[in-house]
């Protein structure tokens, strides 16, 4: 399953996420899970021993059930989905995502995001948009549970299954990437290394 398109279908039906390092050690899945009380989790089976016994269930997106899922057919789903799923009314103020600090001063904090916050980094987003003969490729270094990934801005997205300086700057190359997601610390290292020099 594409994170990004489960972070967004997910919002869609006006659920609150809540995403996770899946490198976390069981202490730290528990002390996320105490700040946002989950009732339902996505995992991999290498990953689900993590977790406690939820209010529903943990679904393994890596099974074989939950690939079937995936196979039904688009009309097939939008029907069953509307048949199932009750209205809810949801305000611009409602929480949409419950994201997490890196941990560098001490254990985790919670930040809400609400869909206004979400709504408000997209409306900024296209204003500054240069106009573009060929699609814009965003190339996303940081992991799929940053608040990063929350949002896809780009025609095109690359990402890396691991980050390397060295692999970010031939998938640069290679991709025709137009612009780049990376953290501070990546910005440094592009500068005072000398690898920049031997790509386009």
């Amino acid at each position: 399953m594409n994170p990004t398109s489960g972070f967004n279908s997910t919002s869609k039906t006006f659920h609150i996420i809540s995403p996770a390092n899946p490198i976390s050690s069981e202490s730290e899945i528990s002390h996320q899970i105490s700040l946002c009380s989950p009732v339902i989790a996505f995992a991999v089976s290498k990953t689900c021993h993590k977790l406690p016994k939820l209010k529903h269930t943990t679904i393994l997106i890596d099974s074989p059930e939950f690939d079937s899922i995936l196979t039904i057919s688009p009309p097939a789903a939008a029907a069953t989905a509307q048949r199932d799923l009750e209205k809810v009314t949801v305000s611009q103020s409602d929480s949409a995502a419950i994201m997490y600090s890196s941990g560098t001063t001490g254990r985790v904090k919670g930040v809400v995001l609400t869909h206004r916050n979400l709504m408000a980094v997209i409306a900024g987003y296209y204003p500054s948009k240069q106009e573009r003969n060929s699609p814009t490729v965003m190339l996303y270094t940081v992991p799929y549970f940053h608040v990063f990934k929350s949002i896809a801005l780009s025609e095109t997205v690359v990402v890396m299954a691991r980050f390397d300086l060295k692999n970010m700057l031939r998938a640069v190359e290679k991709f025709r990437v137009t612009e780049l997601a990376v953290a501070p610390p990546v910005v440094v290292a592009m500068t005072k290394s000398d690898l920049t020099d031997g790509y386009d």
